[in-house]
C-alpha cells in the first residue's frame, strides 16, 4: 500500500521527520504488537487504542 509513496523519493525523505522515532515504520512493528498481545501478559489490556506510529500521534497534539 505504501509503496507508490516510498518510491517517491522527495516524500520518502520527509516521512521520517513526521516521526519520533525518525524512521519509516516496518511490517515488523505492527507485527510485534499483535504477537505482544497475544500474550498472557497483555490479558488485562481491554478496550484500548494501540498507536503503532513511531510516535507521529504525539508529534500532531
Amino acid at each position: 500500500m505504501a509503496k507508490p509513496i516510498l518510491d517517491n523519493a522527495r516524500i520518502a525523505e520527509q516521512i521520517p521527520l513526521k516521526h519520533a522515532m525518525k524512521r519509516v515504520g516496518k511490517p515488523e512493528d505492527l507485527a510485534e504488537t499483535a504477537k505482544f498481545l497475544l500474550l498472557p501478559n497483555s490479558s488485562w489490556i481491554t478496550g484500548q487504542v494501540i498507536h503503532v506510529d513511531g510516535g507521529k500521534i504525539n508529534l500532531e497534539t
